[in-house]
């Protein structure tokens, strides 16, 4: 419901906000989510796939999850802050009513909190060496990450794995 009638694409170049696209490429990546299994999005740029990550990740903070970390790993301070810019307008998109935002959650370019539910969106920058990667990786501690822009980021090799673990840990007590 929330997908297909509440939250809306935010407007681009003076049009209106509009509803998302569930093209299949997004329809698998949400059943994908839901069933709990792993998903790599691959798909022409300008299609959608980082935005309907975007919904995913308003649905969790603000509707479904409580007391939860996520994390969004991406390859550019740049685009850390597009992300978090678009799910700030998409959470503004919202009914004022439906949105648990509160002047007490973090209002910055490099996360997003909603105290109410106790959930917040952690972004993840990559490291310049191996050991450090790692470390990023395994502070991972969430049941539901996101990556963005995969393949070009350094030392991939070694965050990815250690954030898969850390995050399979925390699926099993999430569920």
């Amino acid at each position: 419901y929330m997908f297909r009638e509440v939250a809306r694409v935010p407007a681009g170049a003076g049009a209106p906000p509009e509803p998302i696209q569930a093209n299949r490429a997004n329809l698998c990546m949400w059943w994908c989510y839901y069933t709990h299994l792993t998903n790599i999005q691959i798909q022409p740029r300008q299609t959608g796939k980082s935005l309907c990550a975007d919904f995913l990740q308003v649905e969790q903070l603000n509707f479904r999850a409580v007391n939860t970390p996520h994390n969004l790993y991406t390859k550019s301070d740049d685009l850390r802050r597009e992300n978090i810019t678009r799910i700030k307008q998409i959470l503004d998109s919202l009914p004022r009513w439906m949105d648990m935002r509160s002047k007490k959650d973090t209002n910055n370019g490099e996360g997003i909190t909603i105290n109410a539910l106790g959930n917040r969106l952690n972004t993840h920058l990559p490291r310049a060496s191996e050991k450090d990667a790692e470390k990023v990786g395994r502070g991972f501690t969430s049941p539901t990450n996101f990556y963005d822009e995969l393949p070009f980021q350094t030392w991939v090799a070694k965050a990815y794995p250690a954030s898969m673990s850390s995050m399979d840990a925390a699926k099993e007590r999430a569920i």
